[in-house]
């Protein structure tokens, strides 16, 4: 008898802690059941999935960054978009989501 093969289940989590970690937990369910979960993510998070021993593939962007600015990117994005999160949820909606 063939042996089924694992299924390869892709998670795209949004480029958050919370929506990732959240991700993380379920791919370690996923894997628990037998699939291979596998990540694709900003750049900005990587090595973050592989700590959890998932395969990443990371989104292209224009320019690679550098280790230095993989490593502050976060904080660089928090601190250029902090005038729209002061905002109320529904202020935001015409000066920061696209």
């Amino acid at each position: 008898m063939k042996r089924k093969a694992s299924p390869t289940i892709a998670l795209f989590p949004e480029a958050s802690f919370g929506a990732a970690l959240n991700c993380v937990g379920i791919a370690q369910a996923l894997r628990a059941r037998g699939a291979r979960p596998v990540f694709i993510c900003h750049a900005g998070f990587s090595g973050v999935f592989a700590d959890y021993g998932f395969q990443e593939y990371q989104l292209p962007t224009d320019e690679p960054l550098t280790d230095s600015e993989r490593q502050s990117y976060w904080q660089a994005f928090v601190r250029r978009h902090l005038p729209h999160f002061r905002l109320s949820p529904i202020d935001q909606l015409e000066t920061y989501v696209a």
